[in-house]
């Protein structure tokens, strides 16, 4: 994917935008899959117009903010290498678990014994803040309120003659500090289950207990949290258009967080996390076909992957 920002300053009237763009490969087998070892490459930088007017920071500070932000402001310690990972059922609210889990094991049915994963090193979450400031005529800059939309989302794999499919797995979580908690995915998610039956051990059939001891020796095992499900709204159900004749935008409804004319006030603070959740199905892999999130390593293995998040508060007059 090839996302520009023109780094040249341009004229008050046109969009201010925030973008975040990733550009991954999955480099080898992946998910709950009984021989995975491998990691998504992926490089991540964050940017906003150069206007000006809709400014970034990471940390929210005086005289940190900036028009771009690059991969080495997300905490990663290996240079953004993700890995298939979960956090379970969001809360009643929307928002994350505080942890997440990858790597199941055999036998190992509830995520108290997986390995819990670790923000940076499997899966991206950092926080960026947000403000809007009008530009006065005498230099000046000057706080101001505006609704912040997402004008583009995109979430694809790069290479749509390739029919190797990884995308659907991967997940975009906005936590707006005291407003929306978004959870999106390519084409939407509806009751997806977070748990099911995995062949680990690569026999063809699915897991069973396996100590002769237990009482519920060799019935199979269901791994994960029984009877949770995750949504996830589509890029179609956030993805803002301007009108084309005003620029501004006109659906209320998805307006992503509002800046602050508030000088005493903090910016807007969103925590973005970045995953592939390890329970998507894509081309289950075992037979019986009951056996869910097997990934196929011919479907999935070196597939080229995009994601694209535009910021955007419309076409305004900022200047005086």
């Amino acid at each position: 994917m090839h996302m520009k920002f023109n780094k040249k300053i341009i004229v008050a009237s046109l969009s201010t935008v925030m973008g975040l763009s990733i550009v991954g490969a999955i480099t080898g087998t992946v998910a709950w899959y009984q021989y995975s070892t491998r990691s998504t490459v992926s490089l991540v930088g964050t940017s906003t117009g150069n206007s000006g007017l809709l400014q970034i920071s990471k940390t929210g500070a005086a005289n940190s903010w900036v028009t771009n932000l690059d991969g080495s402001d997300t905490g990663s310690t290996n240079n953004n290498k993700l890995s298939p990972v979960t956090f379970g059922a969001l809360k009643a609210d929307g928002s994350l678990e505080s942890d997440a889990f990858t790597l199941p094991e055999y036998g190992k049915a509830g995520y108290s014994d997986w390995l819990k994963a670790t923000k940076g090193k499997q899966y991206l979450q950092y926080d960026i803040y947000l403000r809007s400031v009008k530009i006065k005529t005498n230099g000046d800059e000057e706080l101001v309120a505006r609704d912040v939309y997402l004008s583009d989302i995109t979430i694809a794999d790069a290479d749509p003659t390739d029919d190797r499919d990884a995308s659907g797995a991967l997940r975009v979580h906005l936590d707006v500090d005291g407003g929306q908690k978004i959870l999106i995915s390519k084409d939407g998610t509806t009751n997806l289950p977070l748990f099911g039956k995995l062949d680990l051990d690569g026999d063809t059939e699915p897991d069973t207990v396996p100590y002769v001891f237990d009482e519920h020796y060799g019935e199979e095992i269901i791994y994960g949290q029984n009877e949770k499900y995750q949504n996830a709204d589509s890029i179609d159900d956030w993805e803002a258009e301007r009108n084309p004749t005003t620029g501004e935008f006109e659906d209320d409804t998805k307006v992503i967080c509002t800046t602050s004319d508030d000088p005493d006030a903090d910016p807007v603070k969103i925590t973005v996390t970045i995953w592939l959740e390890g329970w998507e199905e894509l081309t289950p892999y075992a037979s019986p076909s009951e056996i869910t999130a097997i990934w196929d390593i011919t479907k999935t293995a070196d597939t080229l992957i995009n994601i694209g998040l535009t910021f955007d508060v419309g076409r305004n007059a900022f200047i005086d």
